[in-house]
């Protein structure tokens, strides 16, 4: 397999350059942070959650209790995105998903994703009764959970979903024509 030289890799520069100039500069102007909820117990899954959803873009607020949960997305006013595990700890008797589905219908444009372990599958299928848009499997995968938000968010806020992957092309692109000299 070849690798590539200088030249590949300036033809590629000269090209990701040729396409953020057809970027509309007013489309950049107008990304939009989505906010995101995560409902879950255990603290190092929920670390990695928070993670590869602040790489799609997103401002993320992580807690362990359903009651901390209800309390964050009554303060929260612009909540695009919440994922639960189907039995958080907490006093509350309700589940993740009564919560998630109470709150897709208080807020129609939210994205509800359950995260269950393979144990939990059948909670996955019940989900998917009460208008959850989809699911993540623990243990997380990056590459399948990157994947599957990002279809979701496509088909779920497709303009807000484009607009941020190209501002992120601009971002990537500009910080590379800083540090490639014959981008210039």
């Amino acid at each position: 397999m070849n690798t590539p030289g200088a030249d590949d890799l300036n033809q590629l520069m000269q090209r990701l350059l040729a396409f953020r100039s057809r970027i509309p500069a007013q489309l950049l102007k107008n990304v939009k942070t989505g906010t995101a909820l995560i409902l879950e117990p255990d603290d190092a899954a929920r670390a990695t959650l928070a993670e590869l959803i602040e790489q799609m873009g997103y401002r993320v607020f992580s807690v362990k209790t359903i009651e901390e949960a209800r309390k964050t997305a009554d303060a929260l006013r612009d909540l695009s995105l919440v994922v639960s595990v189907p039995r958080p700890r907490g006093d509350d008797d309700r589940s993740g998903l009564e919560f998630l589905s109470q709150l897709k219908t208080r807020s129609p444009n939210l994205i509800p994703i359950l995260s269950v372990s393979f144990a939990e599958s059948e909670d996955a299928v019940g989900a998917l009764r009460q208008n959850i848009l989809g699911f993540f499997i623990k243990p997380y995968d990056r590459d399948e959970v990157l994947r599957n938000l990002g279809d979701l968010l496509y088909l779920y806020d497709r303009t807000n979903y484009l607009v941020r992957l190209l501002a992120d092309v601009d971002a990537l692109v500009t910080g590379w024509e800083s540090r490639l000299p014959s981008a210039k």
